[in-house]
């Protein structure tokens, strides 16, 4: 690190002689080599599940009750996850025409993480930011723990011999420091709830049900940053305590009717029905800091002084009047059409109820006569639908203008305080809708052990429900509400083939499916600005005929070998103004006339690289028998999907942070000058960037993978056996996720994380199971 630094500095900040103390670890407590990674990561991660179930009953009356224990204890020290959970199920025939199902269910979560002490670090939330944050953000604080990890270089001190801690880069301690501290965060939920449904069936035709539901949730958080001394100088703090409550409760009451009759070769079917789903929210927060002591964390007993509340109350109410006709000529020719009219508390009387009907027609060819004779045909079917679907998760009150209190106005010479709109709205806001349409093709062979599925849709989403930037709201003085503005195109195929076979003992499954999506932004409504270079968008992230969530930049051409070359090069100055060795070659790939100007700049020489959202997704399951043996594979992946590393995870000595072993060696040696480098040369990166920064293909890069999600093998023991103990059955196994990733991203990242590397590690995880059966 220290050799790398005074490189990318251009300066002696290290010097020989430091470096070869760094090197030669005769004095730890001055010159580190702190594995903060190592430190942080301590310890494997155990998990347990326990899972009892009963059922039983007769004819008229059936019960299932099952109970489970889950308990999951981290890689990171203080952190865990425990779940215990109760279920019920009641069917009850009362008398020839009713029956009652009843469910009830029960949880009790509690998740606890280490806390970051004094609220410091690289790249740490702001007080105000923590302090009103009341969204379920369990594992935002661990992530920063592994990010700090990761970008704290090794030359900073951890612990000390005498157990002082090191103050970081920043003065605000590492993750040593705060794995230490007494700061922790507490993150209960409980959940209870009950569903029940009661069928009368007056005749063999028909059949009326009333369902009701009620759900209650109660999410609670905990945060103490705790005051830590790092050592005799330096002391964190000051101490404050951030609590939250947040109680949910869902309601949902349903009724249906529902008619059938066969005539022969005609089956019909008519359901006709009415829903209502209410969900309440009562939200209170409170924050006190100063407590005398870190063994007493309780909201009283923090400094009344400074302390902050806030609570609301919040609810939305969904209104459905559906309806159902199937009709099927000789189980042949199919033909479904369904009529929703939804109302949603979301948006304004004028435009609360919208209509989506959907229809759908098959056709099981593999039926009719002329195909009675070709054996190896067991199953073909063709099919088409064609529907509405509408979209109203968004805020629960986007049309009404929000009033703000504590706003100060100038009146008789003084300040007094009122209130002011803080957000503006959408007083026509409306439902999203999603126009889909599918064709497709189903069929099997032989006997079914092959079968072969495609699929061909088509989804057109207009009015999107959409926040415009927060830019605009910067220069209006109030916040920006949803609206609806743009559509979205998404067109693509969707396979699956399965075969299954056998011999004696062995018998196999083989399943695996393959999607193709190409999504594009239709329109983007008030965004719809044409670019000096032909693109119609926002100007960074989002243009007509392009995928949502891509990345748009420059083409890069390796980099220069000398100063020298940088003259023969089109003129670059626009994107860095002084070019050297080391630093990309931007390509001129247009200018004013649409054609290459010999000047390389951001509004003619950006183009379109890539996107987030993968092409194609595909997956397998492998299944094997023998006799009492069984073996499960599946495979995960995607591919024509981008992605990039920004900040501490793709850029060197960012902020004053690490350097990656892969940009080490791969990085731009003058002394030994290549033209496509692993990495550009080493510089010091602030959050302004460098020219070497700028968006690109060098650094949007391909994050396709193929995953080993899970794998298993088990043994059924055999009758003889179980007989003897009195069970009826066992089954032992072991098993494996995320086992392996195949990908070519940058080394030692994982394709699905963000992009600045403030995640979770994927973990694998190694299963070890037993189940009974009595």
């Amino acid at each position: 690190y220290a050799e790398m630094y005074n490189i990318a500095s251009g300066s002696n900040s290290f010097t020989a002689e430091d470096i070869a103390k760094y090197k030669a670890q005769d004095d730890p407590d001055n010159y580190p080599n702190t594995k903060f990674l190592e430190d942080l990561f301590s310890k494997q991660g155990i998990q347990t599940s326990h899972t009892l179930t009963l059922n039983g009953g007769d004819e008229k009356n059936k019960y299932y009750v099952s109970a489970g224990i889950l308990e999951q204890d981290g890689i990171i020290p203080k952190n865990s996850f425990s779940r215990y959970n109760v279920r019920m199920n009641l069917q009850n025939k009362l008398g020839d025409k009713f029956e009652l199902n009843t469910r009830f269910f029960g949880s009790v979560e509690k998740r606890n993480e280490p806390q970051v002490t004094g609220n410091k670090g690289l790249g740490y939330q702001s007080e105000t930011d923590r302090s009103n944050d009341a969204s379920d953000n369990a594992g935002s604080f661990v992530t920063q723990l592994v990010s700090n990890a990761v970008r704290y270089p090794a030359v900073e001190l951890g612990q000390d011999s005498q157990g002082n801690f090191g103050i970081g880069p920043e003065s605000g301690g590492t993750p040593v420091a705060w794995l230490a501290s007494d700061s922790y965060l507490e993150n209960p939920r409980t959940k209870a709830g009950v569903n029940v449904k009661l069928d009368y069936k007056p005749n063999d035709n028909l059949v009326f049900s009333a369902i009701g539901g009620y759900n209650f949730t109660l999410h609670e958080e905990r945060s103490y940053y705790a005051s830590q001394r790092l050592n005799a100088d330096v002391n964190l703090g000051q101490s404050y305590l951030n609590q939250y409550s947040n109680k949910e409760l869902y309601k949902t009451l349903q009724f249906t009717g529902e008619w059938s009759k066969e005539v022969g070769v005609h089956d019909f079917s008519f359901l006709g029905g009415y829903s209502f789903e209410n969900e309440e929210f009562s939200f209170f927060n409170g924050y006190r800091q100063d407590f005398a002591s870190n063994d007493y964390t309780v909201l009283d007993i923090g400094s009344a002084e400074n302390q902050q509340s806030s609570g609301f109350d919040a609810e939305w109410a969904l209104q459905s009047f559906f309806s159902r006709l199937k009709y099927s000529f000789n189980e042949r020719y199919l033909f479904e059409a369904t009529l929703r009219y939804d109302g949603s508390s979301r948006f304004p009387k004028s435009n609360k109820y919208a209509v989506f009907p959907a229809a759908a027609v098959g056709w099981r060819a593999s039926q009719e006569s002329f195909l009675n004779d070709v054996s190896w045909l067991s199953n073909l079917k063709f099919k088409a639908s064609w529907g509405i679907l509408g979209n109203q998760n968004i805020g629960n009150y986007p049309y009404q203008t929000v009033l703000a209190s504590g706003r100060d106005y100038a009146l008789g010479g003084g300040l007094s305080t009122g209130a002011a709109y803080s957000t503006y709205r959408d007083a026509n806001i409306k439902w999203e809708s999603t126009e889909t349409t599918d064709i497709g093709v189903e069929t099997g062979f032989f006997d079914g052990k092959l079968t072969f599925n495609a699929t061909y849709f088509k989804r057109n989403t207009t009015d999107v429900l959409f926040k415009p930037s927060s830019s605009v709201s910067s220069v209006l003085g109030v916040g920006i509400s949803e609206t609806n503005t743009g559509a979205i195109e998404n067109t693509g195929w969707e396979f699956d083939m399965g075969y299954r076979g056998s011999k004696g003992d062995f018998s196999y499954s083989v399943n695996g499916n393959f999607s193709i999506i190409d999504n594009k932004v239709v329109t983007l409504g008030l965004g719809n600005v044409e670019q000096p270079n032909g693109y119609v968008g926002n100007g960074s992230d989002l243009f007509i005929g392009f995928p949502m969530q891509m990345y748009y930049g420059y083409e890069t051409d390796g980099v220069f070998l000398n100063d020298g070359e940088t003259s023969s090069w089109p003129d670059q100055t626009a994107v860095n103004p002084a070019s050297q060795a080391g630093d990309f070659r931007y390509k001129d790939i247009s200018g004013p006339d649409g054609v290459p100007d010999g000047q390389v700049d951001p509004t003619y020489d950006r183009k379109y690289l890539g996107s987030r959202i993968p092409k194609y997704t595909y997956g397998a399951n492998i299944n094997l028998n023998y006799k009492n043996f069984d073996f499960s594979l599946f495979l995960q992946g995607v591919g024509g999907v981008k992605g990039q590393l920004t900040n501490y995870a793709g850029y060197a000595f960012f902020n004053l942070g690490n350097i990656q072993q892969w940009q080490m060696d791969g990085r731009f040696d003058p002394n030994n000058p290549v033209r496509y480098p692993d990495y550009p040369r080493l510089e010091v990166v602030t959050n302004s960037g460098t020219p070497n920064t700028a968006t690109s293909d060098y650094w949007v890069i391909n994050a396709g993978y193929l995953r080993i999600k899970n794998v298993q093998m088990g043994y059924n023991f055999p009758n003889p056996v179980t007989d003897l103990i009195g069970i009826d059955n066992l089954r032992v196994y072991v098993g494996a996720e995320n086992l392996h990733s195949f990908n070519s991203y940058r080394d030692g990242w994982d394709p699905e994380i963000n992009s600045s590397g403030g995640y979770y590690p994927i973990l694998t995880t190694y299963t070890f199971g037993l189940n009974l059966k009595f």
